[in-house]
């Protein structure tokens, strides 16, 4: 019983279904000089492996890499790589920097040269608009609403907590 198990595993392997497609397949019409005699015999009757063999001659043929490539300037230099962070920090640990000088370590960096962001006295969002009349800043209108209902000592609070307190 294990013996016929054996025998038929090894005709259902890759070279029994390779036979099997050989015996099926059609010939295909293209002449025989296209054929290469070193294929085998699989090879020459299978018209998607002749069709892909084509087409890789087809390319070979073509060879782009000594095309000119006009959309490509000559002058075009790849960018730098990014250095990442860590990388970054490891080269300045090795530095010898003063102490005045600002990395990426100190905290002591020059003042920025964008604006100061001005956020909303009641949700915290950023504030594109002042109210005149309490100096307040707010986000949209419904906090703008809120900010007309406000009693003068709330508005102060709000003030004070900013740090613009002014009596009004």
């Amino acid at each position: 019983m294990a013996k016929s198990n054996k025998t038929s595993r090894s005709s259902g392997g890759p070279a029994a279904k390779r036979a099997k497609l050989d015996d099926t397949a059609t010939p295909t019409s293209s002449p025989p000089h296209s054929r290469r005699s070193s294929d085998p015999p699989s090879t020459r009757h299978n018209p998607q492996v002749q069709q892909a063999i084509s087409t890789a001659e087809v390319v070979q043929r073509l060879e782009i890499s000594s095309v000119a490539k006009p959309f490509k300037s000559a002058s075009y230099v790849p960018p730098k790589a990014i250095k990442k962070l860590k990388q970054m920090a490891a080269l300045e640990r090795m530095m010898d920097v003063g102490v005045d000088f600002p990395t990426y370590w100190s905290i002591q960096a020059p003042p920025s040269l964008m604006p100061q962001k001005k956020y909303c006295d009641i949700t915290g969002l950023e504030a594109p608009y002042t109210d005149p009349k309490t100096s307040l800043r707010y986000h949209n209108s419904d906090v703008y609403q809120f900010i007309r209902t406000l009693q003068p000592q709330h508005v102060q609070m709000y003030l004070e907590l900013r740090n613009a307190a002014v009596k009004l």
